[in-house]
């Protein structure tokens, strides 16, 4: 796997970093979130405005992995030991949304988190909505550059 591992990150890393400078250029989108594996350890808070951490209680998301993906507790568990602990999150991130209740619990977090930002940002921009997944973003209600 690190074999794997070696060869796949760096070429991700470049297509994220490219598809950043090529949203940037176009100026067309106000948000671009990037959900990728290795993110802090492949240093994107560096090149990112805001590292979000999306958080789950470990029991939510052992329940959620064994519902969706129908894995054990024993796999579960090696995932977990090969990931960073939740502090080591916390402390890379500037944001932090916690999913362990409802979607609409989660989203409620996000809206006010990017309302938040959009505050603190200098001048306005025209409305064009939020966009999560590929689909609209429920309650967002205006948008600023966040890469």
């Amino acid at each position: 796997m690190t074999k794997v591992n070696d060869i796949l990150h760096p070429a991700v890393n470049t297509f994220i970093r490219d598809a950043i400078e090529e949203e940037k250029e176009k100026g067309v989108n106000d948000f671009l979130f990037i959900e990728a594996a290795l993110l802090i350890e492949s240093g994107y808070e560096h090149i990112v405005n805001r590292m979000w951490y999306i958080y789950a209680s470990e029991e939510v998301r052992r329940q959620r992995l064994k519902e969706a993906r129908g894995y054990s507790d024993e796999k579960i568990t090696r995932i977990f030991e090969k990931q960073l602990s939740d502090e080591q999150f916390r402390i890379h991130s500037d944001i932090v949304i916690d999913n362990s209740g409802s979607l609409s619990d989660a989203y409620l977090q996000i809206d006010r988190e990017l309302e938040e930002y959009i505050g603190g940002e200098s001048g306005t921009k025209e409305r064009r909505g939020c966009f999560r997944s590929g689909y609209r973003y429920p309650k967002c209600s205006r948008n600023r550059g966040l890469y």
